[in-house]
């Protein structure tokens, strides 16, 4: 590291302290410092570390924290962006903050790294692993399309086409056969299992390759399955990690078997399982014995706004992060499997970071609540109006009440209920987050 970058990371984490002590922490200030005193020293910063980048859709924070515990099981020093902060910014804040290599030391970098920026930041290090985690439709006024996405990602495998690519192969999107890279593939063996955990095939999904109406054999959810085009023969690649059986399932736990070897999770939901294989996936490229892997399992932290459960006087108050139509149905999803009375808040904004076409939400099932034993909806945000409208076509007979956000905080303190689900937007999430700490609620 050079004098000159030594110097703006003195001056970038000085602001870090600064910040913590006058706000609640998070700022991507430092990051933004050290970039307008010298753009390039990302280049400077990532010298000297190997580089794994999860990039994807859905569940990149979780894949990310999970694949770090594989790494510390190891051994490794990681530098990871924890917080989920995945921009240049976000990036650049978390070497900033990681202690310095000493002379002639190889670093460890697990990054989460957001798609619109990808080959942005790509332009200052070449990483030595991919993982790619799913391609749904998301923010359609940012990327255009689901195809738009996986063109980005094909582009940045082939700058560096030494990297190992690490793919869902159950994601016909992330079946790139003509990459140069290596590729391993995890995906659901379903042919080990009963179809109990797995959805009707009533896709309309068209073939990346040729936009013929792919076929599925199997379906998980969204796009995700054993999918077959009849017109091109573009088909699921063989699977080098599988998930064979889900012996377990709930709101917060799960017991899978990854490659006839089973691991508990302290997350539920069919999403998490696919962010654990992803991770279980990256454990083996580590060479991580199933000893290491439960480990990294165990030790997987609850992060910020995603399945995060909050305790306040007798209430447990369940924070989900959602974002568009595949996130809100699969947290819908998680959300049934707790049989116990609850009520549910719906928190929506659209700002750029949430995506501003909220077009998304008219194509959630909201049905799929019906036989839940929902007490009370709250809906709240920027866009109360919109998902007030879409529940009430919905087929739900249950109590609708929009709220301004300080309200459900205070509603939250009087309601003598004790089982709450927070569903939130980025946006909505952390400033509903603030409010919590602002009254004490959380620390």
């Amino acid at each position: 590291m050079n004098l000159k970058t030594r110097i703006i990371r003195m001056l970038a984490n000085g602001s870090r302290e600064v910040l913590s002590r006058l706000t609640q922490g998070g700022s991507s200030f430092p990051g933004k410092l050290a970039l307008t005193l010298d753009p390039h020293i990302l280049a400077s910063l990532t010298k000297n570390y190997q580089i794994m980048v999860i990039t994807g859709t859905n569940g990149k924070t979780m894949t990310t924290a999970l694949c770090a515990q594989m790494a510390r099981q190891k051994g490794y020093q990681i530098v990871t962006n924890a917080s989920g902060s995945n921009m240049i910014q976000g990036i650049v804040g978390a070497f900033l903050a990681a202690e310095p290599l000493k002379a002639g030391e190889k670093g460890l970098a697990i990054l989460e790294i957001d798609e619109g920026s990808l080959n942005k930041i790509l332009q200052y290090f070449q990483p030595d692993v991919f993982i790619h985690t799913n391609l749904f439709e998301d923010q359609m006024d940012r990327y255009g399309s689901v195809q738009a996405v996986a063109n980005l990602l094909e582009e940045a495998a082939r700058r560096s086409p030494e990297a190992q690519v690490i793919a869902n192969g159950d994601s016909p999107y992330l079946h790139m056969p003509d990459l140069e890279n290596e590729r391993l593939y995890f995906g659901f063996d379903y042919s080990t299992q009963s179809d109990a955990h797995f959805e009707p095939v009533s896709v309309n999904e068209p073939c990346p390759k040729c936009q013929h109406t792919l076929t599925y054999k199997y379906l998980s959810y969204g796009n995700l399955g054993d999918y077959l085009c009849p017109s091109c023969g573009l088909s699921r690649p063989s699977l080098d990690y599988r998930m064979m059986d889900i012996i377990e399932l709930d709101a917060d736990y799960a017991k899978v078997a990854f490659d006839e070897v089973e691991y508990e999770l302290p997350m539920g939901g069919m999403y998490n399982v696919y962010n654990a294989l992803a991770a279980y996936a990256f454990g083996r490229y580590l060479e991580c014995t199933p000893e290491q892997i439960q480990a990294a399992f165990s030790g997987a932290p609850r992060i910020s706004g995603r399945q995060e459960v909050v305790e306040y006087q007798g209430k447990e108050i369940h924070l989900n992060l959602i974002k568009n139509t595949v996130g809100m149905e699969q947290t819908l999803d998680l959300i049934g499997l707790t049989n116990e009375p609850m009520s549910i808040v719906f928190i929506i904004n659209n700002q750029p970071a949430d995506g501003e076409d909220i077009g998304w939400l008219q194509q959630v099932d909201f049905d799929r609540m019906a036989s839940y034993p929902i007490k009370k909806i709250v809906t709240s945000g920027m866009c109360q109006q919109a998902i007030t409208e879409e529940l009430e076509r919905s087929a739900l007979s249950v109590p609708i009440q929009p709220m301004s956000v300080g309200d459900v905080v205070q509603w939250i303190q009087q309601t003598d209920e004790t089982t709450i689900h927070i569903v939130a937007s980025y946006t909505a999430m952390m400033a509903f987050r603030k409010v919590l700490t602002d009254q004490g609620i959380i620390d």
